[in-house]
């Protein structure tokens, strides 16, 4: 077979500027869409993250009583506030999360930590999956704490001093 010019073509030279330029273009098409679904995923994966601690003055925490409860919800846009209760105080975390409103299934992760912003063994995770829960996690760790949450869901933290 014979190109226009009445030469044969070079079977060895199969890598052209055309072909190069197809395989260019389709890996950055590839690029940029596997960034758009990664960045989509993430903003669905997460409304709230838990804030690491700054060199900034901490806000005086809100006092956690049987009268005065603690409470966040979705809506809330600075998950780290902070509240705290007396020494040797168990305290109860009564949540909720509904993802009927998102198709029906999600996650729904709550980390509690302390002032320093770390986790203990004291104040282990709510980890719930499904349409929608609720429930109360009793603790007994004492001090000054703040909640990350991690769901698309719609959902609601209230602290209470344990009944």
């Amino acid at each position: 077979m014979e190109d226009n010019s009445g030469r044969k073509p070079d079977p060895t030279r199969w890598l052209t500027r055309p072909m190069i330029v197809a395989a260019v273009s389709i890996l950055l098409v590839a690029g940029i869409a596997a960034a758009v679904l990664v960045t989509k995923h993430h903003k669905q994966t997460s409304s709230a993250v838990p804030v690491p601690p700054s060199r900034t003055p901490t806000p005086k925490p809100i006092a956690v009583t049987a009268q005065k409860p603690f409470t966040l919800q979705s809506t809330d846009s600075d998950p780290s506030k902070r509240f705290s209760t007396a020494d040797g105080q168990a305290w109860d975390l009564d949540w909720s999360y509904d993802c009927t409103k998102r198709g029906g299934q999600g996650m729904f992760i709550v980390s509690i930590y302390d002032g320093t912003g770390h986790p203990s063994k004291e104040t282990p995770p709510v980890i719930e999956s499904g349409a929608k829960g609720s429930g109360t996690k009793n603790y007994t760790k004492s001090g000054t704490h703040f909640f990350g949450v991690r769901s698309a869901c719609t959902w609601h933290l209230a602290a209470k001093a344990a009944s």
